[in-house]
């Protein structure tokens, strides 16, 4: 299980967000090359994910699957998350799945046979994901920029994105390691709140 602190920063520049991290008093370097990462998200026809996401619920589960790099429609090496969230915690289960092509049928079959059936793909999310790491190795953040979402018709996604401004970043421990984070929160010019890609998907894919 971890922990994690979200900021959704509308009025800084990149670089003042990583003048932030380089500058931190846990001493945040990189720890990992910038890459895209593409996700699409399932739920159920009456929306029960997202609802639960929007009434507080502190024990749910939601169900994507995860991938890397700058194609969006030819997908290698992708992998099924089931996140799993309890209350402040969250984890999530991986299954590894075949390759395949968002713009054939393959997508419905692959979800089919590994996604419970009364989910349906309805947001894919998009982001460019630097990553940092503190001098003790405890703390971890992210920062994702370049967000945009697509909606879905059934097992069909909509060619045209809506673009989110917004800087995403993330400050993830593990759960014996909360007071650190808490901590290190201290020196974040910036208000935690809640943010999830999949509800701003579907506020911004609706229209």
């Amino acid at each position: 299980m971890r922990h994690e602190k979200k900021y959704r920063i509308e009025h800084s520049s990149l670089g003042e967000v990583k003048q932030v991290l380089l500058s931190h008093p846990v001493s945040f370097s990189t720890a990992f090359p910038d890459r895209h990462i593409n996700s699409i998200y399932f739920d159920t026809a009456q929306l029960t994910s997202f609802l639960q996401n929007q009434d507080g619920i502190s024990q749910r589960t939601k169900y994507r699957i995860r991938w890397y790099g700058d194609s969006l429609t030819n997908i290698k090496s992708p992998q099924l998350e089931i996140k799993i969230r309890d209350n402040e915690f969250g984890t999530k289960e991986i299954t590894a799945l075949p390759d395949f092509d968002l713009n054939n049928t393959e997508l419905e079959t692959i979800a089919k046979k590994y996604i419970p059936l009364e989910l349906m793909p309805k947001v894919i999310t998009r982001y460019k994901r630097s990553y940092y790491i503190s001098h003790n190795q405890i703390l971890r953040a992210t920062v994702d920029t370049a967000v945009t979402y697509h909606g879905f018709g059934r097992y069909q996604y909509k060619t045209v994105p809506h673009l989110d401004p917004a800087i995403i970043l993330e400050l993830k421990c593990a759960k014996d390691e909360v007071t650190f984070l808490s901590e290190a929160c201290q020196h974040i010019p910036y208000r935690i709140q809640k943010n999830s890609k999949y509800v701003n998907g579907i506020f911004g894919t609706s229209f």
